[in-house]
């Protein structure tokens, strides 16, 4: 009995710790995915390089959102900031709390309303139905709070330039020096323009 409960506790533990993480806006390696409308209407997902002075510097294949992505054909692209209609960050909502709420609220309401059915109470089901309100409650809660989307509506600004620095993988300007050395890792003479 004692180790059956101790296989209980581990697993109520691990599912504590998986259900309550915080958001993830961390340091990383690459820049963050965003999409890029521009005005003419055309959507591509993008991996945010630098912004420079003139052109917003991103990875990506080249090909429209909607067109299957290629990874052998990802190269350096650049959009000048009056060419964007819109420009959107990917990643920034956490809904890992749905876990939490569904195993430690909404079950138990369930549990009880069976037992209560079991138990020959009058209307099990509205025992369940107000044992769910804080289930209710706390979903409405985690649904309203958490970090919005990162949005901005073209075409950009300086202060949207600025602000979209800090979704980049290099969040300072690229020096002539870096830029032909980040198109020569991707086998390229220039960068490719959208248009």
């Amino acid at each position: 009995m004692k180790h059956f409960l101790c296989k209980v506790a581990g697993c109520w533990l691990s599912i504590c710790l998986l259900s309550c993480g915080a958001p993830s806006p961390m340091l990383k390696g690459t820049g963050e995915t965003a999409t890029v409308a521009l005005q003419n209407g055309v959507n591509y997902e993008v991996e945010i390089i630098a912004v420079q002075d003139s052109m917003l510097l991103c990875i990506g294949d080249g090909a429209p959102a909607a067109a299957p992505a290629s990874v052998a054909a990802r190269r350096i692209m650049g959009v000048r900031p009056e060419k964007v209609a819109s420009l959107t960050v990917a990643g920034f909502r956490n809904n890992r709390w749905v876990i939490g709420v569904v195993v430690f609220q909404l079950l138990p309401a369930v549990g009880i309303a069976v037992a209560a059915g079991s138990a020959n109470v009058e209307d099990p089901l509205a025992v369940g139905l107000v044992c769910a309100i804080p289930a209710a409650l706390t979903a409405l809660a985690f649904a309203g709070s958490g970090e919005p989307t990162p949005s901005f509506d073209g075409p950009l600004s300086r202060q949207d330039l600025e602000a979209i620095r800090m979704y980049a993988r290099f969040p300072g300007e690229l020096t002539p020096a870096q830029v032909e050395d980040l198109l020569h890792s991707y086998n390229q003479k220039e960068i490719t323009e959208l248009k």
